[in-house]
Parts: C-alpha cells; structure tokens; sequence
C-alpha cells in the first residue's frame, strides 16, 4: 500500500504473525507514492492504499469502488528493498523479493508471499479471473508453459492450484500441510518457490 511518500507491504508471516514492512525510501519510491496517490485522487479517493505490481513490473491502481475501473501508472525501473523484521545486522537489514538465487523448485520461499494471483485447472490450463463492473471472465494463457506446470505439479499434484507471480516473474505458492493419519491437517500451508515464468509463454504486458 502507499501512505503520503512511502510504500509499505503487509507479510502476513503464518496464522498469527503479521508484519508491516516499509519499502527503503528512494527518489523512485518516493515517485511511485506520489504517482499512486495522485491516481487514487483522480479516482476519488482522498490517496493512499492499495496497489499491485505486475510481473512486468507494471504499477496498477484499482479504484476503491470496486467497479473495475484501474489506472496504469507507471514501471518499477529495479528491486524495491523491503525491511526486514528480523534482521540482526546490516547485511539482512533489507529483502530483496527480485533474488531468488539458491532456490529451487519446492523450496520454502522465506520472503513476503506477494503478487498477482493466477491460477491453474485441474486440466492444466493457466487462467486469471478478470473482475469488471458487472461481470467476471476468465482469461487463459495464450500458450501453455509445459514446463511451469510440471513444476507447480510436482508441488501440488491433484486439482486446481492458486498461485502468484511477483513483479520480478517469480512464481510463488504454497504447500499443502501434512496429512496425519487420523486424517487432520497439521501445521500451516507454506509459501513455496516454484521457479520464474517464460515471458515468451505468457500473458501480454498491459497497454
């Protein structure tokens, strides 16, 4: 969310644990506050609030109406570095959510789960849910990337899958707790690394 010249993440960390993380204060971030709010005014709001970024680091505005309308403001031009509640030093004071260096697919993501929402069928098709005033469609891949679907198969192998891509084309989602064998559930469902999208199998940047 943006608040006057700063940005904030909300890091809802497990079921009882939230943090709010502010974004390192830049001349960048400092513009896209001030970008958002002025967006939010226009839409007529008072400023401040929600905001997405999408994996094409696309900065986009939604009205607090919810009728659809959506305002595109501009690009993120790099990493935006996030304070690190947990941080014991300098060199972990900030997360980086663009760094996925170490990682491999099936991984617990250690970073804020953030990002646009996608999901996949149970047949396998890539798909997100476009929310106009008066009506919801859904809009599918234009081709399907075998390979991201394998990877998010070997991580959640039946039915239909949410999962997000943060502005840096991380593919993100999470992982089903352990089953007992008295058949309860244990533990929380935890955030997992999946792998990054091929751009060349994608949704088109929006105009």
């Amino acid at each position: 969310m943006a608040l006057r010249d700063e940005i904030l993440v909300e890091w809802q960390i497990n079921s009882d644990t939230k943090a709010v993380l502010r974004a390192k204060k830049t001349a960048e971030t400092k513009k896209l506050a001030e970008a958002i709010n002025e967006a939010k005014r226009i839409m007529g709001s008072e400023g401040g609030g929600i905001f997405s970024i999408n994996e094409y680091g696309q900065v986009i505005v939604p009205s607090v109406d919810g009728d659809g309308r959506r305002i595109l403001v501009g690009k993120i031009g790099g990493p935006i570095l996030l304070q690190n509640p947990y941080s014991e030093s300098k060199n972990d004071k900030w997360i980086d959510i663009s760094d996925d260096s170490g990682l491999k697919c099936g991984d617990r993501w250690p970073f804020p789960y953030l990002g646009v929402v996608y999901r996949l069928s149970q047949n396998n098709q890539i798909y997100y849910k476009e929310d106009k005033e008066d009506e919801s469609r859904l809009i599918y891949a234009p081709v399907t990337d075998e390979q991201l679907v394998k990877k998010l198969r070997s991580i959640r192998p039946y039915g239909p899958v949410r999962f997000l891509v943060n502005p840096y084309g991380i593919v993100l989602t999470k992982k089903a707790p352990l089953h007992r064998l008295d058949g309860y559930e244990e533990g929380n469902w935890e955030p997992t690394y999946v792998g990054r999208i091929n751009y060349n199998k994608w949704f088109p940047k929006e105009e």
